[in-house]
């Protein structure tokens, strides 16, 4: 089954992102392309909890904009993480936080609580770009994101 829209990373950065970020310009000119246009999104994590995000436009950018800071808040960003972007239905989006420090899914704190009663599977970064599931003690290896990877998107 081919995607309707590919998956896009951002890098967080404090100084850019504190107020609203930026969509990439390669997935909001594919937007562009199929006519769509979506004034708001969900961004849904794991757990199938949802951040309501309305879209802001600012000349031909577009940006995460109102409910941003809560989601940035409520997530726990850091300069660095990286957070990448799937797209599910319509204005859906599920998403995964890898913090650079560990280059692992990071964990907020209420996944930390519940860790004492689940087995700790956390997604991590691979060595050819590839994200994949890893226990805790494989985490070690030298990872890097720079292979199949354009503009923000996963290709």
């Amino acid at each position: 089954m081919v995607k309707e829209y590919p998956d896009f990373f951002k890098v967080f950065l404090t100084e850019k992102d504190y107020e609203r970020m930026l969509i990439p310009n390669a997935f909001v000119n594919l937007l562009h392309s199929k006519k769509r246009v979506i004034p708001d999104f969900i961004l849904r994590n794991s757990r199938a909890r949802d951040w309501h995000v309305k879209a802001f436009s600012i000349g031909h950018e577009l940006y995460f904009d109102d409910g941003w800071k809560r989601f940035k808040e409520e997530n726990s960003l850091e300069d660095n993480d990286y957070i990448v972007f799937t797209h599910i239905e319509n204005h859906v989006f599920e998403f995964k936080i890898l913090e650079l420090s560990s280059m692992c899914e990071k964990e907020n704190v209420n996944d930390k609580e519940e860790k004492n009663s689940r087995p700790c599977n956390r997604w991590c970064i691979g060595s050819s770009s590839e994200v994949s599931k890893l226990e805790d003690e494989e985490i070690d290896e030298e990872m890097s994101i720079s292979e199949g990877v354009k503009d923000g998107l996963k290709i």
